[in-house]
C-alpha cells in the first residue's frame, strides 16, 4: 500500500498526498448506470449498508477468528448472519488461504485506487478474491472491477502476479456461489479512456 494513500471511507473517496485520486468505483460508473438504472436508490443504500457490514464481519473472521466474532456479534448483526456463516462454509469447503486483508493500492500509470478485498491462494493458485452480498452480480462489471484490481496489484507486485480471478457470493440461506472471471484489458483501458475523456472531477 502507498504510503501517502488515504481513504475516507465515510464518502468514498481516495487521497495521496492531499490530493484527491479517482477510485475504481469511480471508472464503473459508466456500467453502473446501465446496470442500476431500474433499482430505487432507497434498495441501493439498504444494500450498500449491508454489504459494508458482511464485508467487517468477513475481514475480522480472517484477522481474528470466527469464536471471536461471535463473542462480538451484536443484536444490529443478526441480519448478516447467514453471509456470515456462507463466509464460514466457504473457508472450510474451499483450499483457501487470505494473506492480504482489505487493502489499498495505487496504480501509478493509471492514477487510480481501489480496495482489494483479498489476495490469497486458492488451491496453490494466487487470486483476488472478490465479496459480494447483493442477489444480482452483474458480470460484465465484476470482470471490469476485478481487471482493474488485478492491474492495480500487479502494478505494485510485479514479482507476484496474479493467477486467477473470482467473485464470492454470498447469500443470506448459508450458501455461496464462487465464480472465476476473466482479466479484460481491453475493458479496463477503454473505462479510462472514459474517464480521463470525460475530465470527471472528484
Amino acid at each position: 500500500m502507498v504510503q501517502d494513500l488515504y481513504f475516507d471511507s465515510d464518502k468514498h473517496i481516495y487521497y495521496v498526498k492531499g490530493e484527491k485520486v479517482p477510485s475504481v468505483s469511480d471508472l464503473l460508473k459508466p456500467i453502473d448506470l446501465v446496470a442500476l438504472e431500474n433499482i430505487p436508490p432507497q434498495y441501493l443504500a439498504i444494500a450498500s449498508e449491508r454489504g459494508t457490514r458482511v464485508h467487517e464481519a468477513c475481514e475480522f473472521i480472517d484477522l481474528y477468528g470466527y469464536d471471536e466474532w461471535l463473542e462480538s456479534e451484536s443484536d444490529e448483526n443478526i441480519d448478516i448472519s447467514g453471509y456470515v456463516d456462507a463466509y464460514v462454509r466457504f473457508k472450510e469447503e474451499i483450499d483457501y488461504t487470505p494473506y492480504n486483508v482489505e487493502e489499498a493500492f495505487l496504480s501509478p500509470t493509471m492514477n487510480v485506487c481501489g480496495t482489494i478485498d483479498r489476495i490469497c491462494m486458492v488451491n496453490g493458485n494466487r487470486c483476488i478474491v472478490d465479496l459480494k452480498s447483493g442477489k444480482m452480480i452483474t458480470l460484465q462489471r465484476a470482470e471490469a472491477q476485478l481487471s482493474f484490481y488485478k492491474r492495480l496489484w500487479e502494478e505494485n507486485h510485479t514479482d507476484k502476479p496474479i493467477e486467477k480471478l473470482y467473485i464470492l457470493q454470498l447469500a443470506n440461506d448459508s450458501t455461496y456461489k464462487f465464480v472465476e472471471v476473466k482479466y479484460n484489458e481491453k475493458i479496463v483501458e477503454t473505462l479510462t479512456w472514459l474517464y480521463a475523456k470525460k475530465g470527471e472531477k472528484i
